[in-house]
């Protein structure tokens, strides 16, 4: 069992990283158009795509089951994809969903899902893993120093065409956690338009990196059913 204090700081640091996403340039999520009634009105193209990617953003959720939970802790319909170094993406956003868990039996901290048009998941995940090789340390939050513990090799799951896996130290620079260092990764994966990222949090380096492969199959599970073709 993990002491308590550690305890808080895993949780002073998932609750820091919600608001450093949310401090974060938002997505610019175009709104649904309206359509007036009539036989006539038809949606263009366009719409209906992002309709589409709508829907299957909503769709790639995890199962609060899976993770042993009866629900999210918490959730939100307007998220950023957190990059290292706080590198700006070149990608438009059609929808992003965003949903925090607590004590699940696979210790993931965040699932998060992002619909982009025109790009592709794929191609942001590539702008993301470009950042690895020269983004070694930065400030998330205000709150946290970031230092870069390295890519994590992890087995790409089936029916996916992008995925990505890497790891941080953290370090707590404010609040009475001040000074206490986590180990910080995340996983990405994409199917057609769609990216989904799973976070988890651990003591050590080793438990992170363990959580993190039990959670990355889940979350591809999740979005290959929901992406019908990519």
């Amino acid at each position: 069992m993990r002491p308590t204090r550690w305890v808080t700081t895993i949780a002073a640091l998932a609750v820091l990283a919600i608001a450093a996403a949310c401090g974060s340039p938002t997505p610019t999520v175009p709104p649904t158009p309206s359509v007036p009634p009539g036989p006539s009105a038809t949606a263009t193209p366009e719409a209906a795509r992002h309709a589409d990617i709508r829907a299957m953003v909503e769709a790639a959720r995890l199962s609060p089951k899976q993770l042993g939970v009866q629900k999210p802790a918490s959730e939100q319909t307007t998220f950023s994809l957190s990059v290292p170094c706080r590198m700006s993406l070149k990608a438009d956003y059609v929808a992003t969903h965003y949903w925090s868990y607590r004590n699940a039996k696979i210790d993931v901290v965040s699932h998060s899902v992002f619909g982009f048009d025109p790009q592709r998941g794929a191609d942001v995940i590539d702008q993301i893993g470009k950042t690895l090789s020269w983004c070694k340390t930065w400030i998330y939050g205000d709150a946290i120093r970031m230092t870069m513990a390295g890519p994590l090799r992890v087995s790409r799951p089936k029916g996916v065409d992008g995925s990505l896996a890497y790891c941080h130290q953290g370090t707590v620079l404010t609040g009475k956690t001040r000074g206490d260092k986590v180990y910080l990764c995340d996983g990405l994966v994409s199917r057609g338009s769609l990216v989904a990222n799973v976070s988890t949090v651990e003591l050590t380096l080793a438990a992170a990196q363990q959580e993190l492969k039990k959670a990355v199959p889940l979350a591809a599970a999740a979005l290959v059913k929901a992406v019908p073709k990519a």
